[in-house]
């Protein structure tokens, strides 16, 4: 098969990439080589403003498809389902080559990327920390942390680094709110709004129709940018693994996981019952 054709998927942004990644490296660990050619317009169907429209072309560059085979390629030695493993164990300089072929932004997300630096007056030279917690619907994946335990972890930061400043992007509105009491001065991108604590839903699946490729563009530009903070505190998912990626280090990062008995109504194979909660 020297093209990949991905069928129809309506889960998150980074859900659809992670599954397009895991796919093409157990292609090229079969094959010894990459296909030839990708074809992903049945997916990313929550951001779509048509059904024919093809979400993945319109974010990420166009890849070159060549890369050698030397070895197969693992996520990890431990075989855990990768957003839900530990952030330091990835075999990133492996996962490299592919991830850079087929998930670097292309101009579009680049200029928006710009565009919020100047907005919110970032600059990569200071000592930020990018706090990113996933919560509402996650829940059903996975355990969400104590807000305090965000707090807390922050806290230390700055006790260690008055200078350090945080930017902040969340889905939950009530922990937004509790760390902005702490960290009042903290930065919160307001083009990816907060939602009331909800265990059924996240702000992508109740976008207007006219709002959604603004969504998309805006997402990744942030999802980006967090990866170019010299420190990170962060849940566990989809999103946080592919920061992770697009940093291609765990430098300063501080993760949260603590994993469900049950996800998705089925036993979880990677359940452990370990008190350690920060990676």
């Amino acid at each position: 098969m020297e093209t990949m054709v991905f069928g129809y998927c309506d889960s998150g942004f980074f859900s659809n990439c992670n599954i397009i990644l895991t796919h093409i490296i157990n292609y090229f660990n079969q094959n010894k080589k990459l296909p030839n050619k990708i074809i992903t317009y049945k997916m990313f169907n929550i951001y779509k403003t048509h059904p024919e429209q093809d979400i993945y072309n319109l974010i990420f560059k166009n890849n070159d498809n060549h890369l050698s085979y030397d070895k197969e390629i693992k996520f990890n030695e431990e075989g855990f389902e990768n957003q839900f493993s530990d952030y330091k164990l990835l075999n990133l300089s492996d996962i490299q080559p592919i991830f850079k072929n087929y998930f670097m932004p292309n101009q579009i997300i680049l200029s928006n990327v710009e565009l919020l630096l100047n907005k919110y007056n970032i600059n990569f030279n200071e000592d930020i920390c990018g706090v990113f917690f996933r919560g509402n619907d996650k829940i059903k994946e996975t355990q969400k942390p104590p807000y305090n335990e965000f707090i807390e972890k922050a806290k230390q930061l700055k006790e260690s680094n008055p200078n350090i400043k945080f930017i902040i992007q969340t889905d939950e509105l009530e922990f937004l709110n509790s760390f902005l009491i702490q960290f009042s001065d903290t930065i919160f991108f307001e083009e990816i709004p907060a939602i009331s604590n909800t265990s059924n839903t996240n702000i992508s699946r109740i976008l207007k129709n006219d709002a959604k490729i603004r969504h998309v563009i805006d997402f990744v530009s942030i999802i980006y940018i967090f990866s170019k903070f010299k420190y990170l505190i962060t849940t566990s998912g989809n999103c946080e693994i592919f920061i992770t990626f697009y940093r291609n280090n765990t430098d300063n990062l501080f993760q949260y996981l603590k994993k469900n008995k049950y996800i998705h109504g089925g036993l979880n194979k990677d359940y452990n019952e370990v008190d350690n909660v920060w990676y």
